[in-house]
């Protein structure tokens, strides 16, 4: 049995292993995060005024290709546009990765010692449901704790010259200012919709994963193993969800220039979409968001299981002495 006191220390190591994994992986996908979101919203008549004319390709569309994206941002905008966003950003996603993954494996310890199993091993592995549940609940503390600053990373990114924001202090007082405390959560229905799922299907993907690996090899799972599993899990989750993430960031940047709700909600989002847009629509920005999918989640699995086997090793060497006693 845990003590009260040893129980603590073992969330906080959870916690802080998250936080870490969280920031290691905003650092590895800052620009691809931008090159997403831009792509996401070229289509969108509010963020075309904030982007101004400028030359479009045959397709009516600003950025045509990931290449053609990347070239011009940075000869209109210079290289640190790719990083555009990335302060609240990081902000963001530190607190975001600490209550994510503590909540999860704070859930999997309860469920081991419901099941008697061993809680300090990082080798259990929690069946579908479980699974399933634990992430939703974990995505949905997450998304509720640092929501506003998703939305002005989002907000600050999607921008092009000359900029609506110059920075984070003024983005919060215009938003403050234009569409009060309400503006701040603009669009949290359609990411609660989006992540919920997103988060429970990537940490259900993930234990999958890993007990299937685990049937198939003996060893214990290294890091590295860590990493391809974390980035299938990503890149499976985020295509699921995709059609939904399209959804949350055109309903939170389309109060950008004013009180011009084009959606009521995401269902009427989606309906919309499909109408103007074909399923494509759906789907748009599914190659920079992949691209990102899948080293954010391999990177962030990686470090957290790494800090973790590490902080682990002491506790198993002295076990291993008691038990050749």
């Amino acid at each position: 049995m845990q003590s009260a006191s040893s129980g603590r220390l073992e969330a906080w190591k959870d916690v802080l292993a998250g936080a870490v994994a969280g920031c290691a992986s905003r650092f590895v996908v800052a620009p691809l995060d931008v090159l997403k979101i831009r792509f996401q919203l070229q289509n969108e008549q509010i963020v075309r005024q904030v982007w101004g004319q400028g030359p479009m390709s045959d397709s009516g569309k600003r950025y045509t290709g990931v290449a053609q994206a990347v070239r011009r941002i940075v000869q209109e905008e210079g290289w640190t546009a790719l990083y555009k966003g990335n302060v609240p950003a990081l902000a963001m996603v530190v607190p975001y990765a600490a209550v994510q993954f503590g909540t999860f494996y704070q859930l999997r310890q309860w469920w081991n010692r419901l099941q008697q199993a061993e809680v300090n091993d990082v080798q259990r592995y929690m069946g579908p449901t479980a699974s399933v549940v634990s992430g939703a609940l974990a995505g949905l503390l997450a998304t509720v704790v640092v929501y506003p600053l998703d939305l002005l990373r989002t907000r600050l990114a999607v921008q092009g010259e000359p900029r609506l924001y110059s920075g984070l202090r003024q983005a919060v007082r215009m938003i403050w200012e234009n569409e009060g405390l309400r503006g701040f959560y603009a669009g949290l229905e359609p990411t609660l919709v989006e992540i919920v799922p997103y988060v429970a299907l990537q940490f259900y993907f993930y234990e999958r994963l890993r007990f299937f690996r685990a049937r198939q090899v003996i060893e214990r799972q290294t890091s590295t193993e860590s990493f391809f599993i974390g980035a299938l899990t990503g890149t499976a989750s985020k295509w699921c969800t995709l059609p939904l993430d399209n959804a949350r960031k055109r309903m939170q940047v389309q109060s950008l220039l004013g009180h011009q709700h084009v959606y009521r909600n995401t269902l009427d989002c989606c309906r919309k979409i499909l109408k103007a847009e074909g399923v494509g629509g759906l789907f748009r920005g599914a190659v920079p968001s992949l691209l990102k999918a899948a080293p954010a989640s391999g990177v962030a699995f990686f470090v957290y299981e790494l800090m973790k086997r590490q902080w682990l090793a002491p506790q198993r060497e002295v076990a291993a002495r008691t038990s050749a006693l």
